[in-house]
């Protein structure tokens, strides 16, 4: 395995925006979900907001009107033009995960007037645990849903329509779920699903040609936190835990780049690695998930949100940093402060 040590310059350089749109001053902003040229920021009082190039915005209200009912996740699956939601109630420690599908096109041209496809699905247990992590594949005829109680379900089918879907208990771990990724080929017929845990890296086979057996393999009896790892153009999965960040392909674990730093947030794009992290220093120490699912239950679920939803407090400020994977160099540090 190679350990790459990075060399650090700055190719990128840093603008505050100005005149902002309204949907980035809304109060306690929960996350964002991008691609197609296209931003979706979604707000504590269950409205949803898209933006373009050009910052134009369109806005509707995408959750029930219950009090403490929240989106916790969204995904944008840009070659379907479908935008998957998570709804939650944070205020119930009964309801379960309402999956919503927008159809993006419709939402381009009247936001306020489309309803949504909601996705039927079983809960694995009669216990309501928090939804941790959601995948879909390019064509939307597969999705995973992983939950803090450590289970991973899987639905195929004609999702979009909500017709012929089949529902399976592809894992059960002693953990949280904390992330999922799907990866096809150019065909769409071999289909890996990566998850890790908290303690361990996973990868599924659910291709049709295999009969969608999903026979799982151990990667590695190590995990790591929410929203901490990415996948990219070689199918290969990316996880940043705190002294380096790995790639993993189906037989195992590959090459590294030293890079230590306590890991908050991965994200990529293209060959560019987009991290969050945060000084010691200025950290106050974020809730850590519990080993044991029976401490894991909905009344639970703030410690357990989706990674572009999750929300920590630092006294002063995040560490803003890209990664060039193709010429192993770090190409920007910057500070962000709150």
């Amino acid at each position: 395995m190679a350990n790459f040590q990075l060399r650090q310059f700055h190719f990128f350089k840093r603008e505050t925006l100005a005149d902002l749109p309204e949907a980035f001053s809304r109060p306690e902003l929960l996350m964002a979900s991008g691609g197609g040229d296209l931003i979706f920021i979604a707000d504590a009082e269950g409205s949803l907001h898209i933006l373009n190039r050009t910052f134009t915005v369109r806005s509707l209200v995408a959750t029930s009107d219950t009090p403490g009912t929240r989106i916790t996740q969204m995904l944008h699956i840009t070659q379907a033009r479908m935008l998957l939601t998570i709804e939650e109630n944070v205020a119930s420690a009964t309801s379960r995960p309402v999956i919503k599908l927008w159809p993006v096109d419709k939402l381009l041209r009247q936001a306020s007037d489309v309803q949504p496809v909601v996705v039927k699905y079983q809960q694995p247990t009669n216990t309501p645990y928090p939804l941790t992590a959601v995948a879909a594949t390019p064509s939307l005829g597969q999705i995973a849903l992983g939950f803090a109680g450590g289970h991973i379900i899987h639905l195929r089918g004609n999702i979009a329509m909500n017709k012929s879907t089949k529902q399976r208990t592809l894992y059960k771990a002693p953990e949280p779920i904390t992330n999922l990724h799907f990866v096809t080929d150019e065909k769409g017929t071999e289909v890996t699903l990566f998850a890790t845990t908290t303690a361990q890296t996973l990868v599924f086979d659910t291709s049709t040609a295999s009969s969608g057996k999903g026979e799982v393999s151990v990667l590695e009896e190590r995990g790591c936190g929410i929203g901490c790892s990415q996948v990219n153009e070689e199918r290969e999965l990316i996880v940043a835990r705190d002294e380096a960040i790995y790639f993993y392909n189906i037989d195992g674990r590959g090459p590294c780049f030293a890079f230590e730093a306590p890991k908050v947030l991965l994200r990529r794009f293209k060959h560019y690695l987009l991290l969050a992290t945060a000084a010691p220093s200025t950290m106050v120490a974020p809730p850590t998930l519990a080993s044991t699912s029976e401490n894991l239950n909905r009344s639970n679920s703030s410690l357990l949100q989706e990674p572009e939803s999750r929300v920590y407090s630092y006294n002063d400020a995040t560490t803003f940093t890209i990664l060039d994977t193709k010429n192993k160099l770090v190409a920007y540090t910057g500070v962000v402060a709150g």
